[in-house]
């Protein structure tokens, strides 16, 4: 499904056109021996649904970020316990299917909680009661509202990505338990991106710039990836821009081990900008644990023991993603560069 026209922004469901939309899709059912058919007037209704969640909520405190950065890490986790070399039916993937109580999937109750948990989320609420009664698979359902999430956030809402529909929801997963990424640093990447599901460094790259919407607070961590709450809610290429544009050091956390990255005034766990071991590695050579004592660009702003010792790059070790962030930088630099906090 592409419409890169309409503008879900602009349009507002009503229970009448939910109803003549249901309708449409029950009539190609019944005429389709009963198998669930999932129409364009669907697919571009769960995108108004979502863009009117996002609408109703705060921008500028984080509120409408965590909320589409919440979609897009269900649909996320969902897909990345994928396991080309798994025993047939063991692969994982895109299946409806994830254990809420392992660790790696810690926060995701705020957007998709288990079975006989409450309250439950609207955008889970909104599936239970329209189209789960229709046949639409869960599956379906995650990929669906993580495309939506993409395009509403997408500047000018350009981003409309494909679509097909047709996966299977499974109830047990538990096989796939420990397949979700790791934050130590790009052998996690390796192992989950490049060997399990078997995509390049490139795409593992592109992947992780995911990280530009919502906050970490959900995984454990403290902060954002963007440099403002309300860039948290905007799917561009900022990830990449403030990777480049700020002077990143280690965080410490109380035993004195490497949490995250921050650009921000020393030792303040609570200043809401971050980065991943998982991101800084895919252009800088740092430890698999980020206990580097270095900064990514001494010439900005590097405090501490860092302020004279530069992280090499990661060009000959990892070309592949250094190159892709390359790539995929905006060359914003209009964003105070290092002069903050």
């Amino acid at each position: 499904f592409q419409n890169q026209q309409e503008n879900p922004h602009n349009k507002h469901i009503t229970p009448s056109n939910r109803q003549d939309t249901a309708d449409e899709a029950r009539r190609l059912q019944t005429a389709c021996n009963g198998d669930f058919v999932f129409t364009t007037a669907l697919y571009e209704q769960i995108q108004t649904e979502v863009a009117e969640m996002g609408n109703n909520l705060n921008a500028n405190n984080g509120d409408r970020g965590r909320f589409y950065g919440g979609i897009l890490r269900l649909a996320a986790h969902d897909f990345m316990d994928f396991d080309r070399n798994a025993a047939a039916g063991e692969e994982g993937g895109s299946d409806g299917c994830l254990i809420f109580t392992e660790e790696d999937n810690i926060g995701l109750e705020a957007t998709w909680v288990g079975e006989g948990v409450s309250p439950m989320p609207a955008i889970q609420v909104l599936y239970e009661s329209i189209y789960e009664p229709m046949g639409m698979s869960r599956a379906d359902y995650w990929v669906a509202i993580a495309n939506a999430v993409v395009k509403v956030a997408s500047p000018n809402q350009v981003l409309d990505l494909p679509f097909r529909y047709g996966r299977n929801t499974s109830e047990d997963c538990s096989f796939a338990i420990g397949r979700q990424p790791k934050a130590n640093g790009c052998s996690d990447v390796e192992e989950v991106f490049i060997n399990r599901m078997g995509v390049t460094w490139r795409d593992a790259t592109a992947l992780m710039g995911g990280h530009t919407l919502g906050a970490g607070s959900a995984s454990g961590h403290v902060g954002i990836w963007d440099n403002t709450r309300a860039g948290s809610a905007q799917f561009n290429n900022d990830f990449y821009d403030e990777m480049l544009n700020r002077s990143w050091r280690p965080v410490l956390d109380e035993d004195g081990n490497a949490h995250d990255w921050t650009w921000s005034t020393p030792n303040n766990n609570n200043f809401p900008f971050l980065m991943l071991h998982t991101d800084i590695c895919l252009y800088f050579d740092i430890p698999e644990d980020g206990s580097a004592d270095c900064c990514t660009d001494i010439s900005g702003n590097c405090r501490g023991g860092t302020q004279n010792n530069q992280c090499p790059t990661a060009e000959d070790i990892r070309p592949e993603s250094f190159q892709a962030v390359e790539d995929f930088r905006g060359n914003n630099n209009n964003n105070n560069r290092n002069t903050d906090g």
